[in-house]
């Protein structure tokens, strides 16, 4: 068998290899966002905080809240 032959045949390999892999990859993070949903829906449902509070507390803090802007208009009004 050539090294070409053998290293197309390892390529393949490990082709096939992350293929199986990607898949489970999918299947995990299928599984996460079900299950953060899922506590989602349980903090909403099951207390009086907020709605941005549950999605807080279920996926974590994914951004920080816009702060109220004052306006840049600084020209005196009389």
């Amino acid at each position: 068998m050539s090294q070409v032959a053998r290293l197309e045949e390892k390529v393949s390999k490990q082709a096939e290899k992350v293929a199986k892999e990607e898949e489970r990859l999918k299947i995990y993070q299928d599984q996460l966002q079900e299950a953060m949903y899922a506590t989602f829906i349980t903090y909403q449902t099951s207390s009086q905080i907020r709605f941005d509070e549950a999605l807080e507390r279920a996926f974590g803090k994914l951004s920080k809240p816009h702060a109220p802007q004052e306006p840049n208009d600084t020209r005196r009004t009389e």
